[in-house]
């Protein structure tokens, strides 16, 4: 028996609440490494490069994706409930999609193509990264302010 994301009645319960914080903020250690990295990418070989995102990749794997999922399998379906069509959860069910192939993107390894200079590499590896940083706070802070709240029982204005 799977544990909702909310109870029936339409509020999370404080446990719950306090599940889906702390897993906001595992997510937010995640986008400090993103944002460490594209800062300090410059500074570093490509072998030191490789490995920094490799450790990454494996944070992101660790951390993210499983939390993705979860949401999708736990969270969602009850907001979706609670709201009662599944357009509920549309759009941020689109930006799983949009971080898991930023995700991919980046797993592909050191950008570049054959000739390209380091510097041109880290131009774009960087790009990479800040593109996901930005799906990921974007992402983040739409939950924040618009779902958990509903899962919370803190209905839009005019709505039952």
């Amino acid at each position: 028996m799977r544990a909702p994301c909310a109870v029936p009645g339409g509020a999370a319960s404080r446990a719950e609440r306090q599940t889906l914080s702390h897993r906001h903020r595992d997510i937010d250690h995640v986008l400090e490494r993103i944002e460490a990295l594209g800062e300090m990418s410059g500074n570093l070989d490509a072998p030191e490069l490789a490995n920094a995102l490799h450790i990454l990749l494996q944070g992101v794997g660790d951390t993210l994706l499983p939390h993705l999922e979860w949401e999708e399998t736990v969270c969602y379906p009850d907001l979706e409930r609670l709201a009662g069509t599944p357009w509920a959860t549309r759009v941020l069910r689109i930006q799983h999609e949009q971080l898991r192939q930023a995700i991919s993107i980046l797993g592909t390894g050191l950008p570049g193509q054959e000739g390209a200079s380091l510097h041109q590499r880290t131009a774009e590896l960087r790009a990479r990264l800040y593109r996901l940083h930005a799906l990921l706070y974007a992402h983040l802070e739409q939950e924040e302010s618009v779902a958990l709240p509903f899962l919370d029982g803190d209905r839009v204005a005019g709505t039952a």
